[in-house]
């Protein structure tokens, strides 16, 4: 947690929007620590969970979101060597905002629950996730996004 929030702080002080996104991506990952197999959905959901915590509504919003910043922004800052500017919708500093959001709830989940290790947050989302209000709602994400069109559900 400590790394992550150093990594954090620092994307504040990075310049340009494609840079802080990027750092916050990251300092959300350092903080959940989800596996290294949690690809696609599986770890969108993981992270939508723990910043939503038990709220399948809020779930459903976080994830729809998250998706969107991972999928059709992250990915293509990453991979395709895009900037801001040239993938439309929000702009940088509305993502970076969203992202910092959710670093937040991820932060606040983590010391409400007092959780002292990485398996404490991970058998937390895990047990969330596996309920079928969170599944179903994983599965309505996944059809409204479009993308891909065939997909195996994540399985806790």
């Amino acid at each position: 947690m400590i790394a992550s929030l150093r990594n954090c702080r620092q994307a504040f002080y990075t310049i340009g929007d494609e840079s802080r996104f990027l750092s916050l991506i990251f300092s959300i990952d350092g903080l959940g620590c989800p596996e290294q197999n949690w690809k696609s959905w599986k770890h969108r959901s993981f992270i939508a969970v723990l910043a939503s915590s038990d709220n399948p509504s809020k779930f459903s919003e976080v994830l729809e979101s998250y998706d969107y910043l991972y999928t059709d922004i992250r990915n293509k800052l990453v991979h395709e060597g895009k900037g801001f500017y040239e993938l439309g919708g929000d702009n940088g500093s509305i993502s970076c905002e969203k992202l910092w959001v959710i670093y937040k709830d991820i932060v606040s989940l983590i010391l409400s629950k007092n959780f002292s290790t990485i398996d404490e947050l991970h058998k937390f989302a895990e047990n969330i996730l596996k309920q079928d209000s969170f599944t179903g709602v994983i599965a309505t994400v996944v059809t409204k996004s479009g993308k891909p069109k065939k997909i195996e559900l994540p399985k806790w």
